[in-house]
């Protein structure tokens, strides 16, 4: 199975993986037990490449997961594998970008690692965008806008895992973590990156891009 996204409950200790191939997603305790999963519906049919590949639990207990294709999220009112219902909403990305994982920033928000093909190498190009759940709607295209792109803070490479911590004074810490994909001309590489974005109050200012 190709395991493409990963969130994480600290306080229960739960963590929940979705597998691209499978179309599932599987929760876990820490230690490693799976306690269950679920063959979401409204993935019946999809090819086996084009399947879920970014989610986030938020901290008010609903899940988000992106499709790496066709434009196409899913909101869920809790636990997925639960069976808690998924609200489909459309995603507008930045030019011809698509997503690979996303991380929830204190004040709410969400930022989303985004990639695509380029002629170079490695072939991929990636940038951090950045959306508010809250303007989620089944109605309107959930915009993910752009906020730094990669290849100017760090090196080129296949970036597809992010995770946030919380760092004094109202930074965030941003790591990042490529995938190789067992190529011999790729790298596996973590990032760390400081940000400064602001309070809740200045959504949609502009703010300083994070920094290594």
């Amino acid at each position: 199975m190709d395991l493409e996204a990963v969130t994480y409950h600290r306080p229960a200790q739960q963590f929940w993986v979705a597998y691209e191939n499978r179309h599932t997603i599987y929760r876990y305790q820490v230690s490693g037990e799976p306690q269950a999963y679920v063959e979401p519906s409204f993935a019946r049919g999809w090819s086996s490449n084009s399947g879920m590949e970014a989610m986030v639990r938020l901290e008010d207990g609903r899940f988000i997961v992106l499709r790496e294709s066709e434009g196409e999220g899913f909101l869920f009112a809790g636990d997925p594998v639960e069976g808690a219902p998924a609200m489909a909403f459309r995603v507008r990305y930045p030019e011809d970008y698509r997503p690979t994982d996303m991380a929830q920033l204190p004040d709410g928000r969400v930022l989303v690692v985004l990639r695509r093909v380029a002629f170079a190498r490695p072939v991929f190009e990636a940038m951090l965008g950045i959306a508010d759940p809250a303007l989620i709607s089944a109605d309107e295209p959930w915009q993910v806008r752009p906020l730094v792109q990669l290849e100017d803070i760090v090196p080129r490479e296949n970036w597809e895992a992010i995770a946030i911590e919380a760092a004094a004074g109202g930074a965030v810490d941003v790591w990042l973590a490529s995938d190789d994909n067992m190529s011999a001309f790729q790298r596996s590489l973590l990032a760390k990156l400081r940000w400064h974005p602001g309070n809740a109050q200045e959504k949609g200012r502009r703010t300083e891009a994070p920094t290594p």
